[in-house]
């Protein structure tokens, strides 16, 4: 949330006015310059706590807005994210040239095998490093070439791949089923994917912690901002070639937590 967002919403369920709250709390600034930072000015240090401590905002919250508010773009705005915040999708995310969105259509055809989703993600995670035929595909993924043509085709067909001026099949960088609830089943089913292949791994070759704690529904939603912020960091982390980058899934996950045998 902006700065200026952040004062106005509390300003409004405390005073009925701007003016209200500035004469009742004699704020050092004029009160033409206080409607400024409603509307979106970001105001000097020393003001900006005045206002957030005159208005019983928590102080570390009001500073993360004010400081996210002077940030230049999503990528550094996402580094402040804060309860009640949306995802700061940064330039690299939404990019229409190195992003796509899977329709109805194509999370049917993923829904039917999950490996129709491994394969998006092993040329998605080398675009622009790599271009794998058919045959070094099948080799990776251990299957028969004739079936990974089949697939790589599918895929093609239903708009989830493109073929390059060599007619290679190439994808883009980054692919996102939807959170609307017509797509939970695909990725319920694409979180079991990735969990199954976690606990095949050697413990050497992996991190894992869990936290378990009594948590409030305010709690969550603050939980979940610095989890949207952290994806996006970590999305926007510099491109590295092989071999000393390879695939990796980070995954994070939060919900209550049930006890015993039911």
């Amino acid at each position: 949330m902006e700065y200026c967002e952040l004062i106005r919403t509390a300003r409004e369920r405390a005073y009925a006015t701007p003016r209200q709250f500035h004469q009742q709390k004699n704020l050092s600034c004029s009160y033409f310059y206080y409607t400024k930072v409603e509307r979106g000015s970001v105001p000097e240090l020393t003001l900006a706590i005045e206002i957030i401590k005159a208005l019983g905002i928590n102080q570390r919250r009001g500073l993360y807005a004010w400081v996210r508010s002077q940030m230049p773009d999503g990528e550094t705005k996402a580094l402040f994210a804060d309860l009640g915040d949306a995802p700061a999708r940064s330039t690299e995310q939404t990019s229409v040239n190195r992003s796509m969105v899977v329709n109805r259509m194509q999370a049917k055809l993923i829904a039917t095998d999950p490996v129709y989703w491994e394969i998006l993600l092993f040329i998605s995670c080398h675009h622009d490093i790599e271009i794998f035929t058919p045959e070094q595909i099948a080799k990776n993924f251990k299957m028969p070439p004739s079936d990974v043509r089949k697939m790589l085709h599918d895929l093609y067909e239903y708009g989830l791949l493109e073929k390059d001026e060599n007619g290679q099949y190439v994808s883009r960088e980054w692919i996102y089923i939807p959170y609307d609830p017509e797509f939970f089943p695909l990725r319920e089913q694409n979180f079991k994917r990735g969990l199954e292949k976690f606990l095949e791994l050697d413990p050497s070759q992996k991190y894992r912690t869990t936290i378990t704690r009594l948590v409030t529904p305010e709690q969550d939603r603050q939980i979940q901002s610095y989890i949207d912020a952290l994806t996006s960091w970590i999305i926007d982390l510099p491109d590295e070639r092989p071999p000393t980058a390879m695939p990796y899934t980070i995954g994070v996950f939060a919900s209550k937590r049930g006890f015993g045998n039911g």
